[in-house]
């Protein structure tokens, strides 16, 4: 009986050491291989705690079995079991296949050079997209740990039909890009982060994006034959996370012609970017929309070049290639805030920066000479809120340099609407602040674009810097600034119907020989020092403004030429209309209520075709005043409303003159509660000038005048003759 209990409980041990076997093979992990339908292929075990493993060795191993059967028609998935595996070198991934990690952390070992994954192996030649296709990257954790490796995390080329999706790339040292590409098509990365890079022993560190689209050159992607130049299209990056990186993504090189086509950044979050958070360089039909660019160095950069000199832009490949002119580029519905950061690239930080430029006779880095017209045409920037704490140098909400359209607000132009600025900088900071600066541009559309009530350190809403025909509408800027708009050397612009307030100098100055500037249908109030200002300028049209409570000039025009004001309606300014050593047709029919000096006043060498038609109430000293030298042909149809404090309503005086003086309308109001002339006004009409340059002083109506005419000398030959007085104590004082 011992003897056949003791055999029995062998027989058990041996069953139980069996069951212990047979569940120690059913835990075993393995790589699943199975098809479009989620049925299982096969199956690559593997034992992670044997002394010889390599998870690089077993993925590859599995990649390889794969590639055996996958196809077009039968693509295949890879389900690598969740784990932490170390990567030694590059796992090379192949077409119709999907790889999913199952959140997986993958970690280069140390001294390991290559990338995590790239497409193919390193000697293969492919050209075009033909290379590698419908191929899918998930759910992984790709983490260098801080370790210093000199390779990029994913790299591809030659390749469509492409999805990075869920991969997690962190932690990185040395390393000049997270995930790049290049010669490729039809590309998609989403719901990914780029975490944690450190550039700091790169000596190019501020050319590092987190993604970046690369151009086909052996000196720029090597390892990818053949290096035939074709160009990137049909990429989206959405949904994806950027923090702690130099630069987010995009493109910092070019060729010439090979345009990168349909590229879309949309709905990513971009957090303590030292640099940039967006570069497109040399795009076609691309967006960069709904984006969150929070305490950035800059925000979005868009260009065909990258400078005049070319720097990493390269003449085209072939002769015949021709440069396309639009770019048809969206910047849309992006927020983006910037701050101090040690981006130093740049001598200013940037919201949104558009750069083009006519290149002539630039020599590129292989030696090759060109030139060519890479000005940036139709590129619409709207909806875009953007904020800034930069206090260390200056900042422009939204810089365009070298952009050029036939037609001011033409589908072939720069379009620049509906954004929104506000700016906080710190007390003592001496930078100067531009929510809009353009340069160099012809006709570029600016409309219904706004400041924030609160901004601080403002110095203008819009700087138009040697520019042609720009159109600016509808902007609103209520909140103080040195100037509203800003005209240096520009010609042909259209400031129209905007709204602006409370600048701490002129409201729009145009200065610097700018020509042809037509100023119409504006609201101005409260500017320190004059509502509208021309300064050296040629042509300008100040036309149907409202103007209020300037503590300088409601419109000051000095040493300028070809200078027209009418229409305008000015109240409670220090002088109505200024004009000094400066010439034009008219000033006309214009409402000029409550000056506090003079209505209007033409003093130097002034000259003017005809003052006529204007509507003057109470002002405090004189209604129009003619000084120095000052001229006016005609002085007719004006009517001016006196006070009982104003002293004259028309003064002519040293060696100033107006050669017709006719059917002007005088009145001195009486004091509407006692009905008495309270008369303190001085003369209606007074010519106190050595000129002698009056020919006419005919048909003018007074009313409550002390002196209704005063001369000392008129020219030979002059008539004085049909005005009628109203109870004015003297009609005429001659001599």
């Amino acid at each position: 009986m011992k003897r056949f209990t003791s055999v029995m409980l062998i027989f058990f041990l041996a069953a139980l050491l069996c069951v212990f076997a047979s569940a120690e093979e059913e835990t075993k992990p393995a790589i699943q291989i199975v098809d479009s339908t989620g049925e299982a292929v096969s199956a690559y075990e593997f034992d992670p705690l044997a002394e010889d493993f390599d998870a690089r060795t077993v993925i590859q191993r599995a990649i390889l079995v794969a590639k055996k059967t996958a196809s077009e028609e039968n693509p295949l998935t890879l389900i690598v079991p969740a784990g932490e595996y170390s990567i030694s070198s590059a796992i090379n991934v192949f077409s119709n296949m999907t790889i999913d990690f199952s959140d997986s952390v993958l970690t280069r070992t140390e001294g390991c050079q290559s990338s995590y994954m790239r497409f193919g192996s390193s000697d293969s030649e492919t050209s075009g997209y033909d290379g590698y296709k419908n191929i899918t990257i998930k759910n992984a954790v790709l983490d260098d740990k801080g370790l210093a490796h000199n390779s990029s995390y994913i790299r591809f080329a030659h390749a469509q039909n492409i999805l990075i999706e869920n991969v997690r790339m962190q932690n990185s040292v040395g390393v000049t890009h997270l995930l790049t590409f290049a010669a490729s098509k039809d590309v998609t990365v989403k719901k990914c982060v780029f975490l944690n890079m450190d550039v700091s022993s790169i000596s190019a560190s501020q050319n590092c994006e987190a993604i970046q689209i690369d151009i086909l050159k052996e000196s720029y992607f090597s390892k990818y034959a053949l290096y035939d130049g074709t160009p990137t299209e049909n990429v989206v990056v959405s949904g994806c996370r950027f923090e702690n990186v130099p630069r987010g993504c995009g493109t910092h090189s070019a060729i010439a012609g090979h345009y990168f086509r349909n590229i879309i950044f949309t709905k990513n979050t971009f957090k303590n970017v030292t640099g940039y958070a967006i570069k497109t360089l040399n795009y076609r039909n691309s967006k960069v929309t709904y984006n969150k660019i929070v305490n950035c160095g800059s925000g979005i950069n868009v260009s065909d070049i990258t400078s005049s000199t070319l720097q990493n832009c390269y003449a085209p490949l072939s002769e015949e290639t021709v440069l396309e002119k639009e770019s048809n580029m969206t910047i849309s519905k992006n927020t983006i805030s910037v701050c101090d950061t040690s981006y130093s690239s740049r001598a200013y930080a940037y919201g949104i920066e558009v750069f083009g430029a006519v290149v002539k006779n630039a020599t590129d880095k292989d030696g090759k000479e060109y030139s060519g017209d890479f000005r940036m045409r139709n590129v619409s920037i709207s909806g875009n809120s953007i904020t800034s704490t930069v206090s260390k140098k200056d900042f422009h909400a939204i810089e365009v340099s070298g952009a050029y359209s036939s037609t001011a607000g033409s589908s072939s132009g720069i379009k620049i609407t509906g954004n929104s600025f506000s700016q906080t900088v710190k007390k003592g900071s001496s930078q100067t602040v531009n929510a809009m600066r353009i340069e160099k541009s012809t006709n570029v559309y600016i409309s219904k674009n706004t400041v924030a009530e609160g901004s601080q350190k403002l110095s203008t809403l819009l700087l138009l810097d040697d520019c042609k025909g720009s159109h600016v509408c509808e902007n609103s800027f209520l909140t103080g600034g040195t100037n509203a708009v800003l005209l240096r050397g520009s010609s042909g612009s259209t400031i129209s119907k905007n709204k602006f307030s409370k600048t701490s100098s002129h409201s729009i100055y145009a200065y610097s020989k700018s020509s042809k500037s037509t100023v119409e249908g504006n609201t101005i109030s409260y500017p320190s020092k004059s509502a509208v200002a021309v300064n050296s300028c040629s042509g300008a049209s100040i036309k149907g403004n409202i103007i209020k409570s300037a503590k300088g000039s409601g419109i000051y025009v000095t040493g300028s030429t070809s200078v027209s004001v009418t229409g305008n309606k000015l109240t409670s300014c220090l002088n109505g209309i200024y004009v000094k050593s400066s010439s034009g047709k008219y000033i006309s029919k214009n409402t000029i209520e409550k000056p506090k000096e003079k209505g209007i006043y033409l003093n130097g060498s002034s000259s003017y075709t005809s003052i006529s038609q204007n509507y003057i109430c109470a002002p405090v000293k004189t209604g129009i005043y003619l000084v120095d030298s000052a001229f006016c042909d005609t002085m007719s149809g004006n009517r001016i409303d006196l006070t009982s404090k104003t002293i004259n309503a028309i003064y002519i005086r040293e060696k100033a003159g107006v050669s017709k003086l006719t059917s002007n309308k005088i009145n001195c109001k009486t004091d509407s509660a006692s009905k008495k002339l309270k008369v303190a006004c001085n003369v209606g009409i007074y010519i106190n000038s050595s000129a002698a340059k009056t020919t006419q002083l005919n048909s003018n109506v007074f009313a409550n005048c002390q002196t209704a005419i005063k001369y000392n000398k008129l020219a030979k030959k002059a008539t004085v003759k049909s005005n009628k007085f109203s109870k004015c104590a003297t009609e005429i004082k001659a001599g």
